[in-house]
């Protein structure tokens, strides 16, 4: 098996992993935080936070990672403008706290 094809069964996996509960009391849901999301997803995210949009940053990860019990996404990027102006910033800062918890570190990545 050549190391493209070990890397692209990594991430296979890692996208089949079960997403993980999330209770969001606040707006009485029950929601699933997606185990992954491609690297273009992940580039937009860090893009907008590289140019000081933090807030946009936030939405677009919960616009992504955020999934309904049978795997679809609880908002679309039609949304995010909603988000934006409409919603607690609290909430979604909490909600992204939450799913940045149960990413890696950087210290998990390299082993230490």
């Amino acid at each position: 098996m050549s190391v493209l094809e070990k890397a692209k069964a990594h991430y296979s996996a890692k996208l089949s992993e079960e997403p993980r509960p999330i209770s969001i009391k606040e707006w009485d849901t029950d929601a699933f935080i997606k185990p992954a999301i491609s690297l273009q997803k992940l580039g937009e995210i860090m893009e907008c936070a590289n140019k000081g949009n933090a807030a946009e940053a936030m939405v677009l990860t919960i616009i992504y990672r955020l999934i309904d019990a049978e795997g679809n996404p609880l908002f679309r990027k039609l949304d995010k403008t909603e988000l934006l102006k409409s919603v607690d910033p609290d909430v979604l800062a909490s909600i992204v706290n939450e799913i940045n918890a149960s990413d890696p570190s950087a210290d998990d990545i390299e082993g230490n």
